[in-house]
C-alpha cells in the first residue's frame, strides 16, 4: 500500500508540473497570437493606405506609356532624342540641354507680348485652374508637385507654339537660333514631338495659342494647321487636313485625324484574312496602279476587277517611328473604335514580304523613298506585331483580293499572256502545237490501234519500293554531290540563306526545313531530300538565318522570322516559275512549316515531322530550372555546352518570342484544302508524342502517323520515316496533278 501511495503522490506531482507547463505554453501561444494579430493589422493598414478610390486612368485619358509588348519590337521608335514634352520623359539627363532653349523661347514670346493677356502671371494662373483636367489626360497618376506640373505645362506649351510659328515665319527667327541653324535639329524635333509618351493635352496648347495670338494678323494660321504644316514632311508628305470634325486630343492625335480626313468610311469587322504579297498577286494577274498623284488620301486603297489602286506615300527616316506611335495610340485609347492606321499597316505588311515586293511598289511610285528596298521590306514586316486589330477597315478589300487570287483562271490567263502571247513567235508556236494535238486526237479516235502512253515530263514516280530499298538508294554513291546545286537566297533582312537544290527537272520542288540549332545537313533532312530526288521530285534543303552556312546571328525563338525565311525561299523559286507548294520540317522546322500556311497562301501540302504543339514546354530542359529568374535579373542567359563554352544566348525578347507563338491559334488558320501529315516517334523524349495528337485534333485536313519505337531523330527508323513521307507527298502531288488536269 505504501508503494502505491508513493506512486500516486508522484503521479500527482507530475500532473501539477504538467499543468504549469501547459499554462506557460498557453501564455506563449497567446503572445504569439497577439503578435500575429498585430502583424495582420499592420499589413491590412498598409494595404488600405494603398487602395485607390478611383481608377488609375479615366475616360479622359489620351496620353499613355507604350505597352512593353509593343515597345520591345523597336524601343528607339518611342524614345525622344532631343526634347521632353510632358511628364513621362521629364528630367531625363540626355534631354536637359533642350530645357535652356525652351526657356529662351518662352522669354521670346513674353518679350514680344503679342496680346495684353500675354503675361507669365496670367498664363500660369489659367493653366493652374485646369491642372486636374490636364492630369486626367495622362494614363497614369503623375507624381509631380502642383508647382512643377503647372510650370512644365506652361514652358513646354509655349515652346511648341513658338517653334510652330517660327517654322511658318509668323514670328522672327533669331540669327543664332540653333533649332533653325542646325540642319539635324528640326528633323529630330519633328520625331520627338509626335511620340505618344511626349505629348501635352491639346487644351493646354490651344489655350496658350489663343492668348498669345496677335489679333491684328488675319493671315495667321489656325493652331492645328500650324501643327500639321510642321509635321507635313514627317507625316508621309500627306497634305494637311485641319477641317476634319474629330476631337483633337494632342499633336499625335491631330496627325492621325488629318490622315483620316479623306478616307472613305468602309465596312469594319473584327474578323479578316491576310492577303498575298505583291509578287504572289502579280502571278495571279493582279495589276497595281498609282491611285492618284495627289498626296491627301493615303489610306484610300481600292481593288476592283483585278486592279489594286494605292495612293502614294512618302517613307522617310522617321516613318517607322510615326507608324508605331500611331498604332500604339490606337491600341491604347479605348475611345478609338476603328484601327485605321493599324489596318493600313496590316495591308502593307501583307503586300510587302520581300525586297522584291518593295522594289515593285517603288518602281510604280506608290512608295516614294530614299531608303533601300531592303529597309522598306524590314519596316513593314511585323509592323503590327502583338497588336489587336479590333475593327479592321479593309474587310471588303481583303475578301475581294483573296477571291480573285484563289480563282485559278486568273493565274492561267497570266501564264498564257506571259509565256505564249508575249510575242508573235510564241503565238505561232502555240497555234502549231494545238494544231498537232488536234490532229493526233482525230487520228486516235479514228484508228483501231491502242493509244500510245507518253511518260510525264515533270517527274517519274517509282512505286512498290520497300523502305529499306528507298533508304539504300538515298545513301547510295549513285547520288553524286555534283547533282546538288548550291543556291543562295536573300531573306527580307538582306541576309543570305544558303541551300542545296537536288535538281531533277520537275516543276514541283519540296522545301525541307531543319530543326533547332541544326542545319540542312541533318541526317533525316538529307535522306529525305535524296529519296525525293530518286523519285524524280526536286528538293531544296537550306539553313535558316544564323544557322549552318547562312548569314545572320542565331536567335532563340524566332519562329515567325524563320517562317519569313521560308517565304523568301518559296518566292525565289516562284520567280523562276517553279511550284514550291510542298514544305516539310523536322522538330522546330515542323512548327515553322505549320506557321507558314497560317500567314501565307499557295501551300497545298505540309509535312510536320516531330514538331512541338505547346511551345511553353521543353524550355526548362534546355535552359535550367532558374532560367526565368536569371533572364529577368540579367536580361539574358548564356546556354553552355558540356565543355562549358557558351553555345548561344537567350534574351528576354527572344524568350518572349517563343512564349508568344501560339501554335494552336496558327493551326486553326490553316486552309482546309491544305493537306497536312504529322509524323512522330512513339519513343520521342524531346517532344512527347502527345503533341502530335493535339495537332491531329485541330488541323482540319490532317493525317497522323506514329512510328513505333522511333526517337526524336529517328536514329533507327530512317527507312520507315522516308517511306511514310514519300508515300504522302507522291499521293498529294498526284492528286494536285489530277485536279489541275
Amino acid at each position: 500500500m505504501a508503494d502505491n501511495n508513493v506512486s500516486d503522490h508522484s503521479v500527482l506531482q507530475i500532473k501539477d508540473e504538467d499543468k504549469d507547463d501547459v499554462i506557460a505554453e498557453n501564455d506563449g501561444n497567446m503572445a504569439t497570437l497577439t503578435e500575429d494579430r498585430n502583424d495582420v493589422e499592420l499589413i491590412v493598414s498598409s494595404i488600405r493606405g494603398k487602395l485607390l478610390q478611383n481608377p488609375a486612368s479615366t475616360a479622359r485619358s489620351c496620353i499613355f506609356r507604350i505597352p512593353n509588348v509593343l515597345r520591345r519590337h523597336n524601343e528607339k521608335a518611342f524614345v525622344p532624342n532631343l526634347v521632353s514634352i510632358g511628364p513621362f520623359q521629364h528630367g531625363k539627363k540626355n534631354l536637359k540641354v533642350m530645357q535652356e532653349i525652351k526657356l529662351w523661347y518662352l522669354h521670346c514670346l513674353l518679350d514680344r507680348k503679342p496680346t495684353s493677356e500675354t503675361s507669365l502671371e496670367y498664363l500660369v494662373e489659367a493653366i493652374k485652374s485646369m491642372e486636374q483636367d490636364c492630369r486626367d489626360c495622362y494614363g497614369e497618376k503623375i507624381h509631380m508637385s502642383s508647382e512643377k506640373f503647372v510650370e512644365m505645362m506652361v514652358v513646354d506649351g509655349c515652346f511648341i507654339l513658338e517653334l510652330f510659328r517660327k517654322n511658318e515665319r509668323e514670328v522672327p527667327v533669331h540669327d543664332d537660333d540653333p533649332v533653325f541653324n542646325t540642319s539635324w535639329m528640326l528633323l529630330a524635333l519633328r520625331k520627338d514631338l509626335f511620340l505618344l509618351e511626349n505629348q501635352l493635352p491639346w487644351k493646354v496648347v490651344d489655350f496658350l495659342f489663343h492668348h498669345t495670338e496677335e489679333k491684328d494678323k488675319p493671315e495667321s494660321k489656325a493652331l492645328l494647321l500650324l501643327a500639321l504644316k510642321f509635321f507635313e514632311v514627317t507625316a508621309f508628305s500627306q497634305d494637311p487636313h485641319a477641317d476634319r470634325p474629330l476631337e483633337t486630343k494632342h499633336l499625335l492625335g491631330g496627325i492621325r485625324n488629318s490622315l483620316l480626313a479623306s478616307y472613305r468610311r468602309a465596312e469594319t469587322h473584327s474578323y479578316w484574312e491576310p492577303i498575298p504579297s505583291v509578287t504572289e498577286l502579280l502571278q495571279a494577274g493582279v495589276e497595281f496602279k498609282l491611285r492618284s498623284k495627289t498626296w491627301d488620301n493615303m489610306l484610300d486603297i481600292t481593288f476592283e476587277n483585278g486592279v489594286m489602286e494605292i495612293p502614294p506615300i512618302d517613307i522617310g527616316e522617321n516613318a517607322e517611328s510615326l507608324f508605331r506611335n500611331l498604332i500604339a495610340y490606337e491600341q491604347s485609347d479605348p475611345s478609338i473604335p476603328h484601327s485605321h492606321i493599324t489596318s493600313y499597316a496590316v495591308i502593307l505588311d501583307n503586300l510587302i514580304n520581300t525586297s522584291t515586293d518593295a522594289e515593285f511598289l517603288i518602281q510604280k511610285e506608290i512608295i516614294v523613298t530614299q531608303l533601300s528596298k531592303e529597309d522598306i521590306a524590314c519596316l513593314f514586316n511585323r509592323l503590327y506585331s502583338d497588336t489587336v486589330v479590333g475593327y479592321f477597315c479593309y474587310v471588303e478589300l481583303t475578301k475581294n483580293v483573296n477571291a480573285y487570287y484563289q480563282d485559278r483562271w486568273h493565274r492561267w490567263q497570266t501564264i498564257l499572256r506571259r509565256d505564249y502571247f508575249s510575242n508573235p513567235w510564241s503565238i505561232f508556236s502555240l497555234a502549231a502545237a494545238l494544231l498537232i494535238l488536234v490532229s493526233i486526237n482525230a487520228m486516235l479516235l479514228s484508228s483501231s490501234f491502242t493509244p500510245i502512253s507518253f511518260p510525264s515530263p515533270k517527274f517519274t514516280l517509282y512505286q512498290n519500293r520497300s523502305p529499306k530499298r528507298i533508304l539504300k538508294m538515298a545513301q547510295s554513291a549513285h547520288n553524286p554531290v555534283g547533282r546538288q546545286q548550291k543556291i543562295i537566297v536573300p531573306n527580307k533582312h538582306g541576309e543570305k540563306l544558303v541551300g542545296l537544290l537536288h535538281e531533277t527537272g520537275s516543276e514541283e520542288i519540296v522545301i525541307l526545313c531543319h530543326g533547332f540549332r541544326s542545319t540542312k545537313e541533318t541526317t533525316a533532312i538529307t535522306n529525305l531530300a535524296i529519296a525525293l530526288e530518286n523519285e524524280g521530285i526536286s528538293a531544296f534543303r537550306f539553313d535558316f538565318a544564323g544557322n549552318g552556312e547562312s548569314e545572320g546571328t542565331f536567335q532563340y525563338g524566332n519562329y515567325w522570322r524563320e517562317a519569313d525565311d521560308l517565304h523568301a525561299v518559296i518566292q525565289h523559286f516562284s520567280g523562276a516559275n517553279r511550284a514550291a507548294s510542298t514544305i516539310l520540317g523536322h522538330s522546330k522546322g515542323g512548327d515553322v512549316v505549320l506557321l507558314y500556311p497560317s500567314k501565307y497562301h499557295g501551300i497545298r501540302t505540309v509535312v510536320n515531322v516531330s514538331g512541338r504543339y505547346d511551345l511553353q514546354r521543353g524550355i526548362e530542359e534546355r535552359l535550367g530550372k532558374d532560367f526565368l529568374e536569371t533572364i529577368k535579373k540579367e536580361g539574358y542567359l548564356d546556354v553552355k555546352n558540356k565543355t562549358g563554352d557558351v553555345s548561344y544566348c537567350v534574351t528576354e525578347e527572344s524568350l518572349m518570342d517563343r512564349l508568344s507563338t501560339d501554335m494552336h491559334e496558327a493551326c486553326l488558320q490553316i486552309d482546309k484544302e491544305c493537306q497536312v501529315l504529322t509524323v512522330h516517334g512513339s519513343a520521342d523524349e524531346t517532344i512527347p508524342v502527345e503533341d502530335a495528337l493535339e495537332f491531329s485534333k485541330i488541323i482540319p485536313n490532317h493525317k497522323l502517323h506514329v512510328i513505333e519505337g522511333a526517337d526524336h531523330c529517328y536514329t533507327s527508323h530512317q527507312a520507315e520515316l522516308v517511306s511514310v513521307v514519300l508515300d504522302f507527298i507522291k499521293a498529294a502531288l498526284q492528286q494536285d496533278k489530277a485536279t489541275s488536269n
